[in-house]
């Protein structure tokens, strides 16, 4: 596949609205779902980048969907409640494609990382454990290639069932201790080459 300028962009959380509550405690999940611009027709794309600024040096996974999922998803052994999940919809041995799930990535904190034996990363791996930037802690995963499609359809105006154009993202906190609204920033940028 060629990429040119037009077809590689940003997709970012909203740091105002995304993964702000709900986050305390370890597997606690909060999902969103972000607009990718300039998708003519059902959104296709790779995943190729994906960075998290937060302001705890926590352990976080994240989570890429198919389709959407407001009351947020946690896969086991996160799972507290799964009946909140889209009518029950969670992976089971008879039926493991239930959640939609396509990908998850995890991200350590500096001290996760450095109590592991053995090492959760590999060196080239490495920017997927917490850097400490100034008030904030950095996480990085580069190299991804993860084919997403949005299978989710909405309704236009005109009634119209119309192919969607969002990312649907869970981001799970695995071991607590996040605080709320501002205290707790967390921000996900998404760097994705969409599919022509």
């Amino acid at each position: 596949m060629t990429i040119s300028k037009e077809s590689f962009q940003f997709v970012d959380s909203d740091y105002t609205q995304d993964f702000r509550d709900g986050l305390a405690n370890a597997g606690a999940s909060s999902f969103a779902n972000l607009s990718i611009e300039d998708v003519g027709g059902q959104m296709k794309c790779f995943v190729e980048t994906i960075r998290i600024l937060s302001l705890h040096n926590l352990d976080w996974r994240v989570e890429l969907y198919s389709k959407s999922n407001t009351g947020g998803y946690g896969l086991a052994p996160y799972f507290t409640s799964p009946s909140f999940i889209s009518g029950g919809q969670y992976p089971t041995a008879t039926n493991p494609n239930n959640s939609n799930i396509i990908a998850s990535v995890l991200f350590y904190s500096s001290t996760t990382a450095a109590q592991a034996t053995p090492l959760l990363v590999t060196a080239g791996e490495s920017s997927r454990v917490a850097t400490a930037y100034a008030t904030l802690f950095l996480y990085s995963a580069t190299g991804l290639r993860i084919p997403i499609i949005d299978d989710d359809t909405n309704t236009n105006i005109s009634g119209n069932v119309v192919p969607g154009g969002l990312m649907h993202v869970n981001l799970v906190n695995t071991n607590g201790g996040k605080t709320a609204g501002d205290a707790g920033l967390v921000h996900i940028r998404f760097g994705v080459v969409v599919a022509a």
